[in-house]
């Protein structure tokens, strides 16, 4: 509901959006407040006492909590401290909280051309895997796509329920024409930045984040992207009135993302704030097997950011060309996996031929999100799945990271040994599992394994590297009645992720994973 008036410029709260509060009505209350009919005295008190001038509900329709949440926009913006206290007060709230304020995460550099970084995370070997598909579908939530770029048409991903130009909401999912994605910030089916941008604009950031998930390739046009084949769901955040580097809807953008069927939702943004609401948004994303990656942010700083933060989402910080963490990276025990993120070369939204190098945490997370993409299209599905390979077939960089062991994720990301693990489970789900427990795992060198009583007498265990490729290590291991559990000294083997495999004639009996540290 609009009452008029506009939003003033931030300067109250550094982690926060100035004239904006959530807050959430209790699940058993009757009103809603999207079309309030001014019934309730000591709300309208707090309307007239705040300058409130919308109150709307930009998550509904999919959730119960989402759907008694709303967003409020209000003029005395110095007394927001006030305002949530005397909302908590009322006895149908269920909780009031401040919006935080997330920026994109990226950093301007020289433009070089140059593609490094797919070289590095192994990208030519994962393409003879997986080179992705129409199946798999990563939303770009950010400040706008170019969709008139040469280098992100052919894989731009086109909304099968709508009928283009028609002004009509055919799927009836609320968003009218919403053909390539949706700008959810300006309500308009275009999810381009403003028209006449310069290379150098920040309304450029969402351009080149698409472009490294998933530039059309093998096209003889431009870059190259880790995609390949994926498609790309372009859905804007930032008003066109807007600087372009502060998004002002981030969250209906991943709104809309839930509910288009998203596979994947890449998000180069955040900030140091957290909220009850937009982690609800969150779980509700990976309720609906949506796979989250963020980045961890530019601060040079360990404390959390979010939503890389948040339970469920893939927290992604940025590497150099010689595998250190980048001098801008965020780091922490919170940050899950490493990608490059300097001087990354991909598409600019200047005009529809424009390329340019930027670096930051921004370019890390669509090299992840494009990753998932590749699972994605061989068949991997599930948040949790994905998660798992790709940071297991990570790279162990604490060479390079003497500093900040434990605080770099598992390493960084490395493409093609992700979907081998990927396939090689694959391969083994429908074998006959004799293997009922590893312990520990992960393990300091020595673990054992417990067998079924279906065991043979004798088995053959294999230990392979972390690609599956090679055997390092085997031992023959023989079993009398009633013993079905053996110890093994792995001390000697080097730390990492590695598979062990348990043979009978050489026929493949189980296959698993342990971690050597």
């Amino acid at each position: 509901m609009i009452f008029g008036g506009t939003v003033p410029a931030q300067r109250v709260d550094q982690g926060y959006r100035d004239g904006e509060v959530y807050f959430k009505s209790r699940n058993n209350f009757p009103k809603d407040f999207s079309n309030y009919d001014y019934s309730i005295p000591a709300f309208n008190a707090i309307m007239d006492a705040y300058d409130v001038r919308s109150i709307e509900k930009p998550f509904g329709g999919i959730d119960i909590d989402l759907e008694n949440t709303y967003r409020i926009r209000f003029g005395k913006i110095n007394k927001v401290d006030f305002l949530i206290i005397d909302l908590n007060e009322l006895p149908f709230i269920e909780y009031a909280e401040k919006v935080p304020l997330v920026r994109s995460t990226y950093t301007p550099n020289d433009y070089q051309q140059a593609q490094w970084y797919l070289t590095k995370i192994n990208a030519p070997a994962a393409w003879n895997i997986s080179q992705g598909d129409i199946t798999a579908v990563i939303a770009v939530v950010d400040n706008g796509v170019l969709t008139s770029h040469s280098d992100l048409q052919p894989n731009l991903w086109q909304n099968p329920g709508e009928t283009p130009g028609n002004a009509l909401d055919d799927d009836q999912n609320g968003y009218v024409d919403d053909v390539y994605g949706y700008d959810v910030s300006d309500r308009d089916s275009d999810p381009s930045p403003p028209a006449g941008i310069a290379d150098n604009s920040a309304f450029g950031h969402g351009t080149h984040v698409a472009g490294i998930a998933s530039a059309a390739t093998d096209n003889a046009v431009g870059i190259s992207s880790l995609g390949f084949h994926s498609r790309i769901m372009a859905v804007k955040c930032a008003s066109d009135s807007s600087p372009g580097d502060v998004l002002s809807h981030p969250y209906d953008g991943v709104m809309y993302a839930i509910r288009a069927r998203a596979s994947i939702i890449n998000m180069s943004w955040g900030g140091t704030a957290s909220s009850i609401t937009e982690q609800k948004i969150i779980e509700l994303a990976y309720r609906n097997g949506i796979i989250l990656v963020a980045s961890a942010g530019n601060n040079n700083s360990n404390d959390p950011f979010y939503p890389a933060a948040y339970p469920h989402v893939i927290a992604v910080g940025a590497t150099d060309i010689s595998d250190s963490r980048a001098s801008f990276s965020n780091y922490g025990n919170w940050v899950d996996v490493m990608a490059p993120g300097v001087n990354i070369y991909s598409t600019l939204a200047g005009s529809s031929s424009s390329y340019g190098s930027l670096s930051g945490t921004s370019m890390s997370c669509p090299l992840v999100s494009a990753l998932a993409a590749l699972l994605v299209a061989i068949g991997n599905t599930g948040p949790d799945k994905i998660e798992y390979y790709i940071k297991n077939g990570s790279d162990d960089i604490s060479a390079s990271n003497q500093l900040f062991l434990g605080q770099v994720g598992t390493g960084r990301i490395n493409a093609h040994n992700s979907l081998i693990i990927a396939s090689t489970i694959n391969e083994f789900i429908a074998g006959t599992d004799i293997v009922e427990n590893i312990y520990p795992n992960p393990s300091d060198g020595y673990i054992t394994i417990e067998f079924s009583e279906s065991a043979p007498m004798e088995v053959e265990l294999r230990l392979y590297n972390n690609t599956g490729t090679q055997v390092i290590f085997k031992k023959k291991l023989n079993f009398s009645d009633n013993i079905f559990s053996k110890e093994i000294d792995l001390s000697a083997i080097d730390k990492g992720v590695y598979f062990i495999e348990i043979s009978s004639n050489e026929r493949p009996m189980s296959r698993d994973r342990i971690i050597l540290q």
